[in-house]
C-alpha cells in the first residue's frame, strides 16, 4: 500500500509548473498530503497557478502507476523537501527541487527546466539528473 504522503508528494511534482509556489505551500502545510488537502484557496495563496491546480485536483493515474512500480524497485526512495532529512545546503541554493530520488546509495537531483524557446518537447519539459552524495 503506497504512503499518502509520497503519493501526494509525487503529485506535487507531476504538477509541473514554477517550483517556488509548490515548495511554499509544502512549507505552509508541513507535509505534502496535508498540502494537498489544504484545497484550491490554500493553492492559490501559495501562488499555484491554474494549470498547477488542475493537475492536483485530478492527477494522472498512469504516472502514479509509473512512479509507483519505480520506487517498489529495490534501493529507490524519494526523498521530499518536507523531509527532515532533507540537505540543509540544498534548501538554501535559489531554486531548491521538490524532490530527490535515490537509486542504490547515490542521491539524483530531480530537476525540470523548460526549453528556452518555452515550446514544449513532444509535451514535456526536458529534463537533466545531477549526482549528489
Amino acid at each position: 500500500m503506497p504512503d499518502p504522503r509520497t503519493d501526494a508528494l509525487l503529485v506535487l511534482i507531476a504538477a509541473g509548473g514554477p517550483l517556488a509556489p509548490r515548495r511554499a505551500l509544502l512549507q505552509a502545510h508541513g507535509d505534502p498530503a496535508a498540502a494537498l488537502a489544504a484545497g484550491p484557496r490554500a493553492w492559490r495563496a501559495a501562488g499555484l497557478g491554474e494549470a498547477q491546480a488542475a493537475a492536483l485536483q485530478a492527477p494522472d493515474p498512469a504516472a502514479l502507476a509509473t512512479s509507483h512500480a519505480w520506487l517498489a524497485a529495490p534501493g529507490h526512495h524519494l526523498l521530499g523537501w518536507h523531509d527532515p532529512d532533507y540537505p540543509e545546503l540544498l534548501r538554501r541554493i535559489p531554486a531548491p527541487p521538490l524532490a530527490l530520488i535515490r537509486r542504490s546509495a547515490v542521491w539524483r537531483i530531480n530537476c525540470c527546466f523548460e526549453s528556452l524557446d518555452r515550446r514544449p518537447q513532444n509535451g514535456r519539459t526536458r529534463c537533466r539528473r545531477s549526482s549528489i552524495s
